[in-house]
């Protein structure tokens, strides 16, 4: 099992040849250092290139990743479409581990904290509906 210090290196030498990703974030287990046998890799990236491509990038980090890390799965999320609470836990438990565009990295995480907080009141709602149906018995069927 790789150190927590060795999974990063790895995976920035991985990155670095990989053009269409301009920042990366380790997050989960992972960054906590607290990996089991079973256990995944989540990787969060911000991609540069048009989103049409964004599927088959996607795909090839987890085939790459997966090869370089020796586990069953790694998660890739893209964080230039990914949901808003999802993106805004990547920020605030996850490890930047590779930054190309330093600019990119700043712009797209105040767009996802923008997003995050203008989604905050939605959010509020639907948890207060959620609790009025689970007391009048109607959640759950």
């Amino acid at each position: 099992m790789l150190t927590p210090d060795q999974r990063t290196k790895q995976l920035k030498a991985y990155l670095v040849n990989q053009r269409y990703v301009q920042v990366a974030y380790l997050f989960g287990s992972a960054a906590k250092g607290m990996m089991g046998p079973l256990s995944d890799v989540d990787v969060a990236v911000i991609f540069n290139s048009d989103p049409i491509h964004w599927h088959e990038q996607k795909m090839k980090l987890m085939e790459g990743l997966t090869w370089i890390f020796g586990v069953p799965k790694v998660d890739v999320v893209v964080l230039n479409s990914a949901d808003p609470v999802l993106s805004h836990r990547v920020l605030l438990e996850g490890q930047p581990i590779f930054i190309r565009d330093d600019v990119i990295r700043v712009r797209t995480e105040k767009k996802i904290l923008d997003s995050y907080l203008d989604t905050a009141h939605l959010r509020s709602v639907q948890r207060a509906a959620i609790k009025e149906h689970i007391k009048e018995g109607e959640y759950f069927g």
